[in-house]
């Protein structure tokens, strides 16, 4: 079982760490662009216009997937989707 992310990172998207949990199990519990599920996984949201200014409840609705560090900052950062 993956623990989500500390409660500081889960009120910056508005999840909470059961609605992280339920994403994490829909998802396959692995990243959905490598497949890995050891890793550390992070929250990838869509890069919207003034994100950072919306109030965290508007920010969950950008919220993507879980997807592992490593393909975050290399591949869908990169500008891949997946």
């Amino acid at each position: 079982m993956k623990l989500p992310p500390k409660p500081a990172t889960l009120r910056k998207y508005g999840m909470s760490a059961e609605e992280w949990q339920d994403m994490w199990h829909d998802q396959g519990e692995i990243c959905p662009v490598c497949g890995r599920s050891e890793a550390l996984m992070v929250i990838d949201h869509e890069h919207v216009r003034n994100w950072k200014k919306m109030p965290p409840e508007q920010r969950k609705l950008y919220v993507r997937g879980i997807i592992c560090s490593y393909d975050n900052q290399r591949i869908v950062g990169k500008g891949s989707s997946y």
